[in-house]
């Protein structure tokens, strides 16, 4: 049901203090939503600041507020970053591309 639950959101709100990757930040990318989420973990890794959504420091509620009311305020730009983050993720997180990128690294780990 994950898409279907985030084609109704205008922005996707991740506040973690601690995240590995934010997979839920590329689902939403993915459907072509924006994200705010703190700057932490693997999130800045998935989430382009400022192109693909916004990030803010973590455990700062008035950034997280601000940016949340910049992006719901601003409809073009929330299609703008919601277009750029659907591109992203379609272009460089895409089943091949992920096969394709693990095995270049066990290429390189074991020498072949």
């Amino acid at each position: 049901d994950i898409p279907e639950i985030l084609s109704i959101l205008d922005v996707l709100v991740q506040p973690s203090l601690n995240e590995a990757v934010g997979r839920i930040n590329l689902e939403a990318g993915a459907v072509g939503k924006p994200t705010v989420a703190t700057d932490v973990g693997g999130i800045p890794e998935v989430l382009i600041n400022g192109e693909t959504g916004l990030l803010v420091p973590p455990s700062d509620p008035q950034a997280m507020a601000q940016a949340i009311i910049s992006l719901l305020k601003d409809k073009q730009k929330r299609a703008k970053m919601g277009s750029a983050a659907q591109y992203w993720v379609r272009s460089n997180f895409d089943e091949y591309r992920m096969l394709e990128n693990l095995h270049q690294i066990y290429i390189k780990e074991l020498n072949i």
